[in-house]
């Protein structure tokens, strides 16, 4: 999800006639053409859209969805931007391999994530007590 300031500035020449912006699609941000809205909403659902006469106006309201969590990508399976996510996941990981020896280094830091956390509650458990003792025999 784009951030705001990530969006392109439009050309100044030739200003649109409006400015959408699309908070739920299969890409997100500001255009200037219903057709280019309409490609990333077709077959969406419950696609979030708003038309306004600025971009200025366009990219607040943007922002003000951004910032409140409501910016979301939703991509069809098949589509072009789908496909285009793929091929990007692909090559990220396509070296990858996962083997059985990092399946138990996982288990293994995992095992030891979970011990780490009880001995430092216990150890928190044991200073309690011992200040109780002291306040007790009135050492504090």
């Amino acid at each position: 999800v784009p951030h705001p300031e990530e969006l392109p500035t439009p050309i100044a020449t030739f200003s649109a006639i409006k400015n959408w912006y699309v908070i739920m699609g299969q890409e997100v941000g500001i255009f200037d053409s219903w057709l280019d809205v309409l490609a990333r909403i077709q077959g969406v659902p419950d696609p979030a859209q708003m038309s306004r006469p600025t971009y200025a106006q366009a990219f607040a309201e943007y922002s003000k969805q951004y910032h409140a969590g409501h910016v979301e990508i939703v991509l069809l399976l098949g589509s072009t931007w789908a496909k285009a996510a793929e091929a990007c996941f692909d090559d990220e990981f396509s070296d990858f391999e996962y083997s059985a020896e990092d399946e138990a280094g996982m288990h293994e830091a995992e095992v030891y994530a979970a011990a780490e956390k009880v001995y430092q509650a216990m150890l928190m458990e044991a200073e309690s007590a011992y200040q109780a003792v002291l306040k007790a025999h009135g050492f504090t």
